[in-house]
């Protein structure tokens, strides 16, 4: 089964299935529905939550609450390494990325020899 780091723009298009301005909502809930029908495994960034919150709390403030107690109930595995965060601050600097972004990248490609997929 592969593993995928799912980025928080398509986390947040779970929550915004009637939103016109967001491109390819179709393939996130895709994901969402191979999540939970457990065809693939996630592993997360340890910022992944409070980047989606910070999304959902701006454009739907009103159900804010709801979508960070749904995420939480997802319970997904989340990376929370010391060594893949220095890593992650040491190459956003060198490559002026930004850390999140960055560790998105940096967990991928830590796990890519075992089938991994990054969204």
């Amino acid at each position: 089964m592969k593993t995928w780091v799912i980025d928080a723009s398509v986390v947040v298009k779970w929550f915004l299935k009637d939103a016109e301005n967001e491109a390819d909502i179709s393939i996130a809930l895709e994901i969402l529905k191979a999540l939970q029908n457990d065809k693939i495994m996630v592993l997360q960034p340890i910022h992944w939550l409070p980047e989606v919150a910070a999304v959902i709390t701006r454009l739907r403030s009103e159900h804010a609450e709801n979508v960070i107690s749904l995420l939480y109930a997802m319970e997904l595995p989340i990376c929370n390494n010391p060594v893949v965060f220095n890593v992650a601050c040491r190459l956003a600097k060198t490559y002026h990325h930004h850390l999140f972004d960055t560790l998105y990248r940096l967990l991928f490609h830590k796990i890519i020899r075992h089938s991994s997929l990054l969204i």
